[in-house]
């Protein structure tokens, strides 16, 4: 108990000295669209900034592949990581409120297309996502699973036929066709799983110091309007708002 008492002491000097020193928060995320560009916009950061530049915190981004991210968080070397889903049970504190509802959908053979019934479909099928996604964990039948790190080269087997099937966002599937310089003879099926994402901090005092900063900030955020409409500036909509 007064270790527990003495943590939450230390947590709170913590966010006054991050407050009154003009401190940083590394933040370490995969590039999503529409969420994290690395020239600082989307609606993750627009978030983050709202919050931490408030207390005069500053947001040092650190773009890296999801897995390096939950490492990262995990082993102290960022206070904060984004896009988790509960059921990640990532080493750290996750937010008390949600960052967005998330769906995540699906490029399709033709063939797997014209006798698609839903995920059961994918029974048996060679199924391919990012490399640490665990996108199987959400999909209860067996397939042929397999990640890879980057999803135009994805794109490239489920056209190449060594593939029925990828597992990532519309919006990212269609930028990784642009970085194939070609249509992909694939169909799109939207909202195979869904889920929310949680923002995980580290599990020491700065981490938990953040924590309390960003759960206040969401709080606030979303008790005056400002989060939906933050949402809907940023991605013309409040589809995925966090209720």
């Amino acid at each position: 108990m007064f270790i527990k008492q003495l943590t939450a002491i230390l947590a709170l000097c913590c966010c006054q000295l991050a407050t009154a020193g003009g401190q940083q928060i590394t933040v370490a995320t995969d590039e999503w669209q529409h969420y994290t560009h690395k020239d600082g916009s989307g609606y993750y950061l627009d978030l983050l900034n709202s919050i931490y530049q408030a207390h005069n915190i500053t947001v040092n981004v650190k773009f890296v592949p999801f897995q390096r991210s939950i490492a990262m968080v995990s082993n102290g070397k960022a206070d904060m990581m984004l896009g988790a889903y509960k059921d990640d049970k990532i080493s750290g504190h996750y937010s008390a409120r949600a960052l967005s509802a998330h769906r995540v959908d699906a490029a399709l053979s033709p063939d797997l297309a014209s006798n698609w019934q839903g995920v059961s479909s994918l029974a048996g099928k060679k199924v391919g996502a990012l490399k640490g996604y665990a996108l199987d964990q959400y999909i209860d039948v067996a397939m042929e699973y397999k990640e890879v790190s980057k999803l135009s080269s994805l794109l490239k087997m489920l056209d190449a036929g060594r593939l029925d099937a990828v597992i990532s966002d519309e919006d990212e599937i269609k930028k990784a066709e642009m970085t194939n310089k070609k249509s992909g003879n694939y169909v799109i099926k939207t909202s195979i799983i869904n889920n929310t994402t949680y923002a995980v901090f580290a599990d020491n005092i700065k981490g938990k110091a953040m924590l309390t900063l960003f759960n206040e900030g969401m709080e606030k955020l979303h008790q005056n309007g400002q989060l939906k409409a933050m949402m809907i500036k940023t991605l013309g909509n409040s589809n995925n708002y966090p209720e």
